[in-house]
């Protein structure tokens, strides 16, 4: 699932247009794992589920490719 939102509008002059982003992660949860789908920000959303007490083995970072799963720390 990809999901991009752009919204556009002029800022306090009325002249320009500008433009913000909507930053994004997807989680869920399967067969008692936390999934992290995706993770489109700079801030790390597994850094948060680790400092939150959840075990690396618990964490699957599913935007990697199942072989490459494999050779990190997570589940």
């Amino acid at each position: 699932m990809n999901i991009k939102v752009n919204i556009s509008g002029f800022d306090s002059v009325g002249m320009t247009n500008s433009s913000c982003s909507i930053l994004l992660w997807i989680l869920c949860i399967k067969n008692g794992k936390v999934w992290v789908e995706q993770d489109s920000t700079d801030l790390c959303v597994v850094d948060d589920l680790l400092a939150a007490g959840i075990p690396a083995s618990d964490i699957v970072l599913g935007f990697h490719h199942p072989n490459k799963r494999k050779l990190t720390e997570f589940a």
